[in-house]
């Protein structure tokens, strides 16, 4: 069994699901998605939980590899129609400069690219200890 396929998928408040035959149908506040499902599986819906739960019927290799794909998609058709997981990434509040053994040259943060390394991206700005231009010539 896959290990992914064991989870339960929490369902958020105003997110309902429809599971008939071979067909799940997820609905929310950002759309409406669909997705049928092989015959090896079988997708279960827990009311009084609020959960979905994807079982292997076949427990065959191809009832194990579809038990975690299946799980996997109606997961993130669950977080696309709910918009429950916007991630953002603030670069600036993270020092990526280490074993340089110097400050860089601009703001604190970053280091410039060396342009030896690479020519096609000289000058831009990039968040990786190994582009640094203190480094000296390699």
């Amino acid at each position: 069994m896959s290990r992914i396929g064991k989870k339960p998928i929490p369902l958020p408040g105003g997110v309902k699901v429809n599971v008939s035959g071979n067909l799940v149908t997820v609905e929310g506040p950002l759309g409406k998605l669909q997705q049928d499902f092989r015959p090896e599986v079988e997708v279960i819906l827990d009311e009084t939980n609020n959960l979905l739960e994807v079982k292997n019927v076949a427990g065959t290799r191809i009832g194990n590899a579809m038990h975690g794909l299946y799980r996997a998609l109606i997961n993130n058709m669950v977080v696309g129609v709910s918009g429950i997981r916007k991630k953002t990434r603030n670069l600036r509040d993270r020092v990526f400069v280490r074993g340089c053994g110097k400050s860089p040259p601009d703001s604190g943060r970053f280091c410039q690219r060396n342009p030896k390394a690479d020519p096609g991206r000289a000058g831009s700005q990039v968040p990786r200890p190994a582009a640094c231009s203190h480094q000296g010539n390699q």
